[in-house]
């Protein structure tokens, strides 16, 4: 990275979301909304850091998003879900 480093790299962050929508939910197969479709899917959401400069693309890191508490908002009486990285 220290090699192809300039003062006009940049970071990439991609927040995608994997569809499995007939396996079984778990705490990483779960419900996600996609900005894409306009809709909640059953996946895998990842988060992917990429580093990109003269051309090259190295990555940096990735996170799985995992499903892990569920909680009723008081206000619309709907359950809701709080999401935490791996």
């Amino acid at each position: 990275m220290r090699e192809i480093e300039t003062g006009e790299g940049v970071l990439i962050f991609d927040d995608t979301i994997q569809e499995k929508p007939h396996s079984k939910e778990n705490n990483l197969i779960c419900w996600h909304y996609d900005h894409c479709v306009n809709r909640s899917v059953k996946g895998i959401n990842l988060l992917n850091c990429v580093y990109y400069s003269k051309e090259v693309s190295l990555p940096v890191a990735f996170e799985l998003v995992k499903n892990l508490t569920q909680f009723c908002d008081i206000k619309t009486q709907r359950e809701k879900i709080k999401i935490v990285f791996f």
